[in-house]
């Protein structure tokens, strides 16, 4: 339909628009010649452009923003990717320029995609009700996966990035080609992308049996190196995916106790409660997570508090204590639990044989 395209890129900056960009799009048809030749000044900054305003007729929209697209240098294209203030405008990002996207790209939007949706709740929201909007671009992430384009790092932003925006049902095709991707990375992995990884796979429940073998074995080979955060980010996403491996499980323990003042409450929960639910009795472990535990039971949410009496329980631990701590915070947040909670929390100072009077008429 065209015979040339040329003169598509940004012409000037005049003085009241310093922040915004002024276009130049010169279109020849081939058979009715004739030249459209139409500056146009945008009232969206350079960073939120989606090239809509910048159509001079409807079927020439497609065409100018595909050159468009073109003459922006890919570190621009990154900054519009890493500013875009909606998922609305990522999106319409990754559209103008899907055909000269890179796997860092691609990265960047899943990054950006999570970071946006986790922030803002009205973006959750709007996602929810426009989830269609996403196809394009996880098809686009899908074939780069699948063509061995992305490394290790993007795998992790990637699968981090989809999980953060709130488990968005059309991400779940997203999560086999990354799997494969994975396995193939699995040596790349640093400890935090591998941490994010598995984080991701629970997260969304999903849980590939050949990606999660070898997860185990990188970690069990790294074990000493883990951070924290990433240890007990691990050990819960494993035992969400229902990995039970004794040796494994030793191993987070070790390092868990090493580092255990180090955990925050909700660290401290999940870790507790993924040895319970994996049926590792380790007496020294649970005696150094309680007494962290008791320093910083205000800090644990219903859920935590409701799972850290559970988890002590399971493991049979006396600390009576401890448990007069449980029942002390329970009592400040009774009104906030759910029917779990309830229930996790009577069972547990009932197993235990502690009565406590007015926790009891108040769980009631």
């Amino acid at each position: 339909m065209f015979s040339t395209w040329s003169n598509c890129l940004p012409k000037t900056r005049v003085p009241h628009l310093q922040d915004h960009c002024v276009w130049c799009v010169r279109v020849t048809h081939t058979t009715h010649p004739h030249t459209l030749d139409r500056q146009h000044s945008c009232k969206l900054s350079l960073t939120d452009v989606g090239f809509q305003s910048h159509t001079y007729r409807p079927e020439f929209t497609d065409q100018i923003k595909e050159v468009a697209a073109i003459v922006v240098h890919p570190t621009k294209v990154t900054c519009q990717i890493k500013e875009a203030a909606t998922i609305e405008a990522l999106l319409c990002t990754h559209r103008t320029h899907k055909n000269n996207l890179n796997h860092i790209h691609v990265s960047a939007c899943w990054t950006s995609f999570g970071q946006v949706a986790t922030q803002r709740l009205a973006e959750r929201y709007w996602l929810q009700r426009k989830v269609k909007e996403l196809e394009l671009l996880v098809q686009h992430t899908v074939r780069r996966a699948e063509a061995g384009e992305i490394d290790a790092r993007q795998v992790a932003n990637v699968a981090y990035g989809a999980t953060r925006s709130g488990k968005c049902l059309s991400v779940g095709v997203l999560f086999e080609p990354l799997a494969r991707a994975a396995e193939w990375q699995m040596c790349e992995f640093k400890l935090q992308q591998l941490a994010n990884t598995a984080w991701a796979f629970a997260t969304v429940s999903l849980s590939d049996e050949k990606l999660l073998t070898a997860l185990a074995r990188v970690a069990l080979r790294r074990m000493s190196k883990f951070n924290a955060q990433d240890l007990a980010n691990t050990a819960w996403a494993f035992t969400t995916m229902n990995l039970s491996d004794e040796r494994l499980f030793s191993a987070f323990a070790r390092s868990v106790e090493r580092q255990v003042n180090e955990l925050n409450a909700q660290n401290l929960a999940n870790t507790a409660w993924a040895f319970a639910t994996v049926n590792l009795s380790d007496e020294k472990l649970f005696k150094a997570v309680a007494k962290a535990v008791e320093r910083r039971v205000s800090e644990l949410n219903e859920q935590e508090l409701a799972n850290m009496a559970w988890a002590v329980a399971t493991m049979n631990l006396s600390d009576k204590k401890l448990f007069t701590t449980f029942a002390r915070a329970a009592l400040l947040r009774v009104s906030a639990f759910n029917a779990q909670n309830l229930a996790n929390t009577a069972w547990a100072f009932t197993t235990m044989i502690l009565s406590d009077e007015m926790l009891f008429t108040a769980l009631a």
